[in-house]
Order: C-alpha cells, then structure tokens, then sequence
C-alpha cells in the first residue's frame, strides 16, 4: 500500500513539471528543428511499481522520427523499464532464471518485470554492454546516446542524396560523394579541399 503511495505522489510529481517543453520548436541533430506536437503517454515499471509519464513530444518531419526529451533525461528510451528497474532485472538475471527472477522482483520490490523474450533480450544486452553503457558519463560529456539520432543523421547524409530514383552508384563513387556530403553538412568543406591541395602540393 505504502508503495503505491508513493507511486502515485512521484508519478503526480513528474506530470505537474512540463520543464520539458522547451518550445514550438527543438534543434534536430540533422540541423533541422523538430516541431512541438503536444504531449504524449507512456507506461513504465519504476521500482516503485508501474507509472505513467507524460511528457513533451517533438516531431522531426525531414527524418520521419519523434523525440521526447524527458525519456532521455530519465533514461527510459527505447524501453519501458526505468533504469533502477533494469539494473534489479540484470543483477537478478545474473544469479537465477528469468522465471525465478520475476518471481523474486515481484515478492521483494512489487515490481513486475515480464519473461517474455523481449525481456530476456533486454536483460542479456544490459548484461553483455554493461561496460559500454555508462550513459550519465556521456551526457554530461555533451554526447548524444540515441540511436535515432544517428539514424535521422544518416537519412540526411546519406539517403536524402544518394537514394534517390533512378540511382545506382559503384562504392568508389557513393564514397566519394558521401565524404563530400558530410564535409559540406559539418560545416568542414573549405577546409577538405584545403587539406586535398596542400596533398597534392607534397
């Protein structure tokens, strides 16, 4: 009972704060904005029982892709599992089956993790990129941790230039073009060519 309480104060407490909205409009990593569209749902287990979060959503039209900045700033992209949740499941996962594992999160937390593959799938990735997942170090080193921002990226670089009707390309010649392409999109390009002619000059 107390748990829920407590569920449901952190939950009203998220939802009161709409810090998150930062505007009609949100810088893409494509160098393109992304577009307030209101804001949108979503369920997640926490260790406090299951919540739900509204929050900000931005939608990016050029790159076909959506964004809501408080998923990442509380870690639950790509995932409906909060990271105290994650770190129980991996560290559980670790010492006993899945089926056992759900059995103990549910008597000594109250927290009810699934056992279906999506689940197992989760638990072996946390378990297998653990070292590679220090997430809070490179965000506060400025980087970017979403892969649909890598992905909008390359639509931009690569796909709205070179996928194109009609097209066919050798890799010689969709090489060249894309290291063009990104020189000109990171603001690098006079200094390509200044680098390529002081090579030709040596």
């Amino acid at each position: 009972m107390a748990m829920r309480v407590a569920a449901r104060f952190v939950e009203q407490r998220l939802n009161a704060d709409t810090s998150d909205h930062a505007g009609p409009m949100l810088p893409c990593a494509c160098g393109h904005s992304a577009r307030y569209a209101g804001r949108d749902g979503k369920d997640f287990e926490s260790v406090l029982g299951p919540l739900r979060l509204e929050r900000a959503y931005y939608h990016y039209e050029l790159c076909e892709a959506g964004l809501c900045p408080r998923d990442r700033a509380l870690g639950l992209e790509g995932g409906s599992l909060s990271p105290g949740v994650l770190r129980m499941a991996g560290l559980v996962g670790a010492m006993v089956s899945l089926e056992e594992g759900h059995k103990l999160l549910h008597e000594l937390a109250g927290v009810d993790v699934p056992t279906d593959d999506e689940a197992r799938k989760c638990i072996n990735y946390v378990e297998r990129n653990r070292e590679r997942m220090r997430y809070p170090k490179f965000r506060a080193a400025g980087l970017c941790t979403s892969t649909g921002v890598v992905k909008a990226g390359c639509n931009v670089a690569i796909g709205t230039r070179c996928k194109r009707a009609g097209m066919h390309w050798s890799v010689a010649g969709v090489d060249a073009i894309i290291a063009l392409r990104c020189c000109k999109l990171s603001g690098r390009f006079e200094g390509f060519w200044e680098r390529l002619a002081q090579r030709r000059v040596a």
